[in-house]
């Protein structure tokens, strides 16, 4: 996202962060994530 529309929305009220803060995961659950988001329906990597 550029720093002009990011603007924009924070002085909306919106607030802009990451999946991590959106979900409030920690750093070991976000890690598991990340494993599961390598592998493709079909078993692929």
């Amino acid at each position: 996202m550029d720093a002009d529309k990011r603007k924009k929305l924070e002085s909306a009220g919106f607030v802009v962060g990451d999946t991590q803060q959106f979900l409030n995961l920690s750093d070991e659950e976000m890690a598991v994530g990340e494993d599961v988001g390598e592998y493709r329906v079909d078993g692929s990597v």
